[in-house]
């Protein structure tokens, strides 16, 4: 049996991480990694696989728990472009996300 060869994509997929001050900076740089490996060993396509985002409350600094500061690209309040996935990053304590109506609708 011949092993399927990759389907080629002719656009690229939106990956939208959602971080927020205390997330566990795993659950955001793991994700990022595995995403964009495919965009790095794809370069010479035209069309990248994938398109990563970090959002968070605000656009800037998302510190995580353990005092790492990441940089998220835009809100998730006003992000205006197309997610195809989205992957809410956890951390050792959820409450605030868990509480905020806004984001939950």
């Amino acid at each position: 049996m011949k092993p399927k060869k990759p389907k080629k994509t002719n656009r690229t997929r939106t990956i939208a991480l959602l971080g927020f001050d205390g997330v566990a900076a795993l659950d955001i740089t793991g994700p990022y990694e595995v995403f964009s490996l495919p965009s790095y060993l794809t370069q010479d396509q035209t069309v990248a696989p994938y398109r990563i985002v970090l959002l968070a409350d605000q656009a800037g600094p998302v510190r995580s728990a353990s005092g790492l500061s990441l940089i998220a690209d835009a809100s998730w309040r006003n992000f205006q472009h197309k997610v195809d996935t989205l992957l809410v990053c956890g951390g050792p304590d959820m409450t605030r996300l868990q509480n905020n109506q806004k984001l939950l609708a």
